[in-house]
């Protein structure tokens, strides 16, 4: 047998050869190594098996140039509210939010290594607090924003958001959250539909469109 490299493939190894047999005097014992030589080189010439990724990077740029905002520019309401800073938070209350962030950043949830599905559970703990009266209602959106900035780079963090925000009804949706003091379980639906508000919240100040100027 006789190998010699006459052929290149596009798979971007460059290591695929054509095999080139000569029957006339080819010994039958040296048949089976021939067969596995032939295999081998044909797994080499194929291109690897490139993984599925996350359903948040399927979003578009020209989906999230669409997004409009004029749901989510009230940051101060009773509904969904978003602290511009924690400048009002003194004392004893500084102290519980503290203690709070805390226990954000080491909730499980908002370890989740998929980082389309750790933006949903992130969000969807924020429709939790808020839907439930927490007393962080307002904070806890600021609190997570920035420690998501810190933690998922920006390109990403904007294609998440979107995906929150456009996909509602996909991804696995948290409706309780015991470890961060929300015993009560919330409505799934109405996890989503805040959640979607919440994540256009956050796209529009990564994108410079948020919060409107009084």
């Amino acid at each position: 047998m006789k190998i010699s490299p006459d052929r290149t493939s596009d798979c971007g190894a460059k290591c695929c050869f054509a095999l080139r047999s000569d029957q006339s005097g080819v010994d039958e014992s040296m048949k089976p190594a021939s067969t596995f030589t032939g295999l081998l080189f044909l797994a080499l010439c194929l291109p690897p098996i490139c993984q599925a990724g996350e359903p948040y990077e399927a979003i578009t740029d020209k989906e999230i140039n669409e997004i409009t905002y004029e749901d989510c520019e009230i940051d101060n309401g009773f509904e969904i509210p978003f602290a511009a800073n924690l400048e009002n938070v003194t004392g004893d209350q500084k102290e519980r939010l503290d203690e709070w962030k805390k226990k954000f950043e080491d909730w499980k949830p908002a370890k989740e290594e998929k980082i389309g599905q750790k933006v949903r559970n992130i969000i969807a703990l924020l429709s939790i607090v808020d839907a439930g009266h927490g007393e962080f209602e307002a904070e806890a959106p600021y609190v997570a924003y920035e420690w998501l900035k810190s933690e998922v780079p920006k390109a990403q963090l904007i294609k998440a958001t979107a995906w929150v925000a456009l996909k509602m009804k996909e991804g696995d949706c948290i409706k309780t959250a015991p470890d961060m003091g929300m015993e009560v379980e919330i409505d799934e639906e109405e996890v989503r539909g805040r959640s979607s508000v919440y994540a256009k919240k956050m796209l529009g100040r990564l994108l410079g469109k948020l919060p409107k100027e009084p």
